[in-house]
């Protein structure tokens, strides 16, 4: 079942510092997580 993000929903995201589609695989390691929400709530 394909997941729906909508407005009304709560839902558990995070924002990193980079896309790490984007950066060399050796760079992920230094990925540091900026936001962390969960159930609505940002808790980091």
């Amino acid at each position: 079942m394909a997941e729906i993000l909508k407005e009304g929903m709560l839902a558990e995201v995070i924002v990193l510092d980079r896309n790490l589609f984007e950066v060399k695989p050796k760079e992920i390691l230094d990925t540091k997580v900026l936001v962390t929400i969960m159930d609505g709530e940002i808790i980091y």
